[in-house]
């Protein structure tokens, strides 16, 4: 495990002759957010950033408070975009959008943060899917970049079962939520071999992700969950180490952002289980943009 002054020096070292492009899905809270800011940081400002979030004011304040480059030949721009993810159509559109972009001709680094956390059961979209696993379809437009969630660490799932159509639980959407982002990046991975697909594992964080609608549960758990959790201000660190370390290929990163020896559920590489959450995918991605 690298210290974390090792990982802070490590990040310094990023100094790109290009200017670099970011895309923070799920970029005005959290994990996203802190990543963003850890990211103007360490280029000193010259970037392309795009935080892509549903809260449009919380995005303005932190572009604001982004690092601004003194002089610069390069011609930077920090920006927001306006999307709810957790609706599949609007997480198309958004992508969509961006993609027919001229001056976007190359993504570099795409950042997916977008997170749900939920106690109860199933709560569904308009499009009728439970929300997380609504956010999580949104993978399959990552072409280069992070998918944070809990990297490694899912169950086998019922693959006649895949979106839970039935047996649905909280906890069983967050563990078949787990699987199907490692299954998806070693497709991804598997149809672009050129390209670094991370899924990463921050561990526990002081984020808002915990901010428990419900007051009792949020009394009595919150507490609890601070005892052990990485300030915002080191998780980013790490989490950007993994992110400017990724080498081409799926991999999953740990909260250190050091890459997992541990074996995933299904194996590494394209597999039956990868092309059927894939061809899943892309059949709720057909329905819920033709709605």
């Amino acid at each position: 495990m690298p210290s974390l002054a090792t990982v802070r020096t490590s990040n310094a070292s990023y100094k790109p002759t290009y200017l670099p492009v970011a895309i923070f899905l799920g970029g005005t809270s959290g994990m996203g957010r802190g990543t963003a800011d850890a990211f103007v940081r360490h280029t000193n400002g010259p970037a392309h950033i795009i935080l892509v979030g549903r809260n449009a004011a919380a995005a303005r304040s932190i572009l604001a408070s982004f690092l601004k480059p003194i002089s610069s030949s390069l011609p930077w721009k920090h920006e927001s975009v306006e999307c709810d993810a957790s609706l599949v159509r609007n997480a198309h559109e958004t992508a969509t959008a961006l993609a027919s972009r001229p001056n976007l001709p190359l993504v570099h680094f795409l950042v997916f943060t977008a997170g749900y956390f939920s106690l109860g059961g199933r709560e569904d979209t308009k499009e009728s899917r439970p929300q997380a696993r609504a956010v999580l379809l949104l993978a399959l437009g990552v072409h280069n970049g992070v998918a944070v969630l809990g990297a490694g660490r899912g169950p086998k799932v019922d693959l006649d079962n895949l979106g839970l159509k039935e047996g649905y639980t909280g906890q069983a959407g967050t563990d078949a939520g787990v699987t199907y982002t490692d299954l998806m990046i070693e497709e991804l991975a598997a149809r672009n071999p050129t390209i670094a697909f991370t899924h990463t594992h921050p561990g526990l964080v002081k984020t808002s992700l915990f901010d428990f609608p419900n007051v009792a549960v949020r009394l009595l758990v919150k507490p609890v969950l601070w005892l052990v959790a990485k300030s915002e201000a080191d998780a980013r660190e790490y989490h950007l180490h993994g992110l400017l370390n990724a080498k081409a290929g799926a991999s999953r990163r740990d909260e250190h952002g050091e890459e997992m020896n541990k074996e995933p559920a299904y194996g590494r590489g394209e597999s039956e289980a990868s092309r059927r959450v894939w061809a899943q995918t892309e059949e709720v991605v057909r329905a819920c943009t033709q709605m």
